[in-house]
């Protein structure tokens, strides 16, 4: 194992998860694939191959990531969320999120049924580097809209999210005439003009809807940032509401 010089004849060099997790962050950022051609990155802490197969169908197409720790197998890669949308698409507006996975244990996640394009990956950031990634995938910026399943033609009361570091807060509801509701409001002046993603999530990992947005200010509330998106949503099955900040130089 390799050693660094320092008091005590030296010690085996530490890599923090928050180290390896922020290189992985900036080398996905950074990497596209299309249907016959995936990519490899490698950085100091970390290798990551994208590898793109055709389904069994023919005409989608599924991805394998992976994300290898040089000498430092316990990385907590659950916490790294990664995202894909076609190369050309804007961040911000009627765009949507095409794909999402969160890896697992091995840090391998896999994407599935993807129209044939060309995709950029995409990984939401943490606030700040010395703040926490905002969750993706677990409590409490993931939850079961089990009650938008219980009768679809029926409202629900609001459910309430909040990341971690208590800086952005996401509201979920669905009026009496079928409109389902997403905001997301923050005091937080540093995220003027941020974008915020949200994504109602399908237990196989198919994306049922999603949006991106910009977070504004409210004219009536100074100091009050807010994003809001509507739409008919056909909730068919249970489904879970993720959300999360981009990267400012996505």
């Amino acid at each position: 194992m390799r050693q660094e010089g320092g008091k005590g004849g030296g010690a085996p060099e530490v890599r923090q998860d928050h180290e390896i997790l922020s290189e992985a962050a900036r080398l996905l950022g950074q990497m596209s694939f299309w249907p016959n051609r995936g990519a490899y990155a490698q950085g100091r802490y970390v290798a990551i191959s994208v590898d793109p197969r055709w389904e069994e169908d023919h005409t989608t197409i599924q991805v394998l990531l992976t994300c290898y720790a040089f000498g430092h197998p316990q990385v907590d890669w659950q916490r790294l969320p990664v995202m894909v949308r076609p190369a050309g698409q804007g961040l911000v507006g009627p765009g949507r999120v095409y794909g999402m996975t969160r890896l697992d244990a091995r840090g391998q996640g896999r994407m599935t049924r993807l129209q044939p394009d060309d995709y950029r990956l995409l990984v939401p950031e943490r606030y700040g580097w010395e703040a926490e990634l905002l969750p993706f995938g677990i409590s409490p910026s993931q939850g079961n809209l089990a009650a938008a399943t219980e009768n679809p033609d029926e409202p629900f009361e609001p459910h309430i999210y909040t990341s971690p570091d208590g800086s952005l807060l996401a509201t979920v509801r669905r009026t009496p005439d079928g409109t389902t509701i997403v905001a997301f409001e923050t005091s937080e002046a540093a995220l003027a003009g941020a974008a915020v993603y949200f994504a109602f999530v399908l237990a196989s990992g198919e994306i049922l809807q999603s949006a991106t947005l910009e977070l504004a200010p409210v004219e009536e509330e100074p100091g009050l940032l807010e994003a809001r998106w509507e739409a008919e949503v056909e909730f068919t099955e249970l489904c879970a509401f993720e959300f999360g900040i981009f990267p400012a130089d996505s």
